[in-house]
C-alpha cells in the first residue's frame, strides 16, 4: 500500500523512553540498522540525546529511503502517533477493564503510556485507535498560516541557513521574556522542505508531586519548550506556518524572511487565501470541474459587517444552506464580508473531510487533514477551481537559482 506521507511527529518519538522505544522497534531492527540507527546504540543514548532518534524519524519519511519502512512498522508509527495524548489516555484506560489493570495508572507521560499498550494490550490499542485514528496529523501541518513569497525564489541549503537562523530566532525570543533556546530540526522531500523549532515558553511556576510513594507537592520554576513547524513548497516556495499563537508566528516569518532572503517581510498572508467567492454562496461551493469531489457543504460561516460586528452562522453536522435562515444569510453576505468557514468536502472513496478557513486582519488559517495525498490534492484543486486560494506567480528567479546550492 502507498506509504501515508506523515507517520508520526518528532516531538513523540523524541518523549518515548529509550527502552520502550527500542522495544516498538525490535522487529524492525535491520530497517533500523540500515539506516544509522543500531538498537543496542540507541537504547545506550539518554534520554536528551536526540540525535540517533531524529536519524530514525527521517529514515521514516524520506521518500527514498532503502529499504523503505515496511507495512508493518509505519502502521505502528502510526499507532503510537494515533494514541499519544490526552483523547488516546482516556480511550486506553477506558478499556483496559481488567481488575488487575494492565495498563499502569499515574506514572506514564502520553506517549509512553501508548508505547506499552501497543507492546503490552495490543487488543486494547486497537480498539482504542478506532476513535482516536488521525488525532495527530498535527505535524503534518494542520491549522496553518499560509504566506505567498514576495517572489518564488529557492530556499537556502542547510549550512548556510541553520547558523544565522538559530542565532536570530533565539535572540528574538529572548526579548520577549523567553529563553533563546532554537532547536532546529530539518528534513527534505521531493516537494518540500520541513523545519521543526523547538523553542522555550516564558518561565512559569508550577506545583508537582516527585515519582515516589511520599505525594509530597514541591514548587518549581520551569521553562517548558514548545514546537513551531514550517512547511516550504518547492513549487511555489510558498511557507507554511504552525505555531502556538499568532505572536510567534511573526517571530518565525520576519525571521525567516531575514535569514532565507535578507527581507524580513518576503513571505506575506495577505495574499494566499481570499473568502470573496463566497458572497456568492451557490458559486463557491460548486463541486464541478474538479475530480474526484463529489459534493461540497457548508456547516459555518462567519461575516464580519462594515461597521465591524461579527455575525456567525453554524448548524451542527449539517450544511446551512436550505436550512430556516438562508435568507439571513443572504441579509449578512450583503452587510460586509465572510471572515471564517468550515465546509465539509465529500471525496470519492476518501468520505468526508472536514477543513477551516479564517481570513481576517491580515493573516488567515487553514486546517484540514493534510496527511492524505488524496485529500490534498482535491482541496487545494477545489480552492483554486473557486478562486480561494491565490496562486503564487510561475516565475523563478534566475540569479537566485545560480547564487543557492542544494535547495533540490
Amino acid at each position: 500500500m502507498p506509504r501515508p506521507s506523515f507517520l508520526i511527529s518528532l516531538q513523540t518519538l523524541e518523549h518515548v523512553s529509550r527502552a520502550l522505544l527500542v522495544r516498538l522497534l525490535a522487529p524492525h531492527a535491520d530497517f533500523a540498522k540500515t539506516h544509522g540507527v543500531p538498537l543496542d546504540a540507541l537504547a545506550a543514548t539518554a534520554q536528551n540525546d536526540r540525535a540517533l532518534v531524529r536519524i530514525l524519524h527521517t529514515a521514516l519519511h524520506a521518500e527514498d529511503s532503502l529499504p523503505p519502512p515496511s507495512d508493518e512498522l509505519c502502521d505502528r508509527m502510526l499507532a503510537l502517533s494515533d494514541l499519544t495524548g490526552t483523547k488516546g489516555r482516556d480511550e486506553l484506560l477506558a478499556l483496559d477493564t481488567s481488575d488487575p489493570p494492565r495498563l499502569p495508572r499515574g506514572t506514564l507521560g502520553d506517549e509512553d503510556l501508548a508505547a506499552t499498550a501497543i507492546l503490552d494490550a495490543p487488543e486494547i490499542a486497537e480498539d482504542a485507535r478506532v476513535a482516536c485514528s488521525g488525532t495527530h496529523a498535527d505535524a503534518a501541518m494542520r491549522g496553518v498560516t499560509e504566506l505567498d513569497p514576495k517572489e518564488p525564489r529557492p530556499f537556502p541549503a542547510d549550512d548556510a541557513f541553520r547558523a544565522p537562523f538559530v542565532t536570530l530566532f533565539g535572540a528574538r525570543m529572548k526579548a520577549r521574556d523567553r529563553k533563546d533556546l532554537c532547536d532546529l530540526h530539518r528534513r527534505e522531500t521531493r516537494d518540500a522542505i520541513y523545519l521543526e523549532i523547538a523553542h522555550g515558553r516564558p518561565p512559569a511556576v508550577r506545583d508537582f508531586v516527585r515519582g515516589d510513594s511520599t505525594l509530597t507537592i514541591e514548587q518549581s520554576t520551569d521553562v517548558v519548550t514548545e514546537r513551531a513547524r514550517v512547511r516550504i513548497c518547492k513549487k511555489t516556495w510558498r511557507a507554511s506556518l504552525k505555531a502556538s499563537h499568532a505572536a510567534i508566528k511573526e517571530v518565525l516569518r520576519r525571521t525567516l524572511g531575514e535569514v532565507a532572503h535578507a527581507d524580513p517581510d518576503h513571505w506575506r498572508a495577505d495574499g494566499a487565501y481570499s473568502l470573496a467567492p463566497f458572497s456568492d454562496l451557490a458559486s463557491a461551493l460548486k463541486s464541478e470541474g474538479v475530480p474526484d469531489l463529489q459534493r461540497v457543504e457548508l456547516h459555518a460561516l462567519s461575516v464580519l459587517t462594515d461597521d465591524g460586528e461579527t455575525m456567525a452562522f453554524s448548524r451542527p453536522r449539517k450544511s446551512i444552506i436550505g436550512a430556516s435562515a438562508d435568507h439571513v444569510h443572504t441579509a449578512a453576505l450583503a452587510l460586509g464580508k465572510v471572515v471564517a468557514v468550515k465546509l465539509v468536502l465529500r471525496i470519492a472513496n476518501v468520505g468526508a473531510i472536514g477543513v477551516k478557513l479564517t481570513v481576517r486582519d491580515g493573516q488567515n488559517r487553514i486546517e484540514y487533514p493534510r496527511d492524505n495525498p488524496e485529500v490534498e490534492r482535491v482541496v487545494r484543486e477545489y480552492m483554486i477551481a473557486r478562486g480561494i486560494l491565490r496562486m503564487a506567480p510561475a516565475k523563478t528567479s534566475a540569479a537566485v537559482d545560480d547564487n543557492i546550492a542544494g535547495t533540490g
